[in-house]
């Protein structure tokens, strides 16, 4: 009778537990297959991507450079970076210039990751002198090398549409969905940040 009474106590309380587990996921709307998912993923880093939560504007810094990712509704992103050449002494000048590239592109998902299709054919680029000085009288050949340097660099760029090239990266988000962790195939790991309009 004693060893009932344990088994009957036993189940009065998985009972009262089922009943009490029941009644939160009603309350908090969630699904058996919800919570088992969240269950499953508890452990891993961050929050899973989705459309609606990658739609903006994203900036990622490095060092000196400036990415940034636009993503649209119909899959098309445009992504443009600004950055700085090392500094260089040649005949004509002296300094820096200052560069922004950009290009359209494609992304979707796969699985966890996000994967981005640059179209090449779209690249364009705007160049910055200021950062330059000429030597004397040479104002006239620095610029017929800036404008060489941008029209070469397009080329350059464009000779690649054809490889096929694509970019995959793990892709996850904090909970405020207002920053984005990327890692990439060789284990680097970026984190970008939402920019507001």
């Amino acid at each position: 009778m004693g060893d009932g009474g344990r088994v009957c106590c036993h189940h009065t309380a998985i009972d009262y537990w089922t009943g009490l587990n029941d009644e939160n996921k009603f309350l908090m709307g969630l699904t058996d297959q919800e919570l088992e998912d969240y269950v499953n993923n508890i452990n891993k880093k961050g929050v899973s991507l989705t459309k609606s939560k990658l739609l903006g504007h994203w900036v990622l810094t490095i060092g000196e450079q400036t990415n940034e990712y636009d993503f649209h509704g119909d899959h098309r992103y445009d992504f443009s970076v600004d950055y700085a050449s090392s500094f260089r002494q040649m005949r004509f000048f002296s300094g820096r210039l200052k560069m922004t590239l950009s290009y359209s592109g494609e992304w979707d998902f796969q699985g966890d990751s996000l994967v981005l299709t640059p179209d090449y054919n779209t690249a364009d680029m705007t160049v910055d002198p200021s950062g330059m000085v000429p030597e004397e009288n040479m104002q006239d050949s620095m610029d017929a090398w800036v404008n060489r340097y941008r029209e070469q660099s397009i080329e350059r760029i464009k000779e690649m549409a054809d490889k096929g090239e694509k970019r995959t990266v793990k892709a996850s988000m904090d909970s405020s969905h207002d920053k984005m962790e990327w890692t990439e195939s060789d284990g680097a790991v970026r984190y970008l940040k939402r920019k507001e309009e």
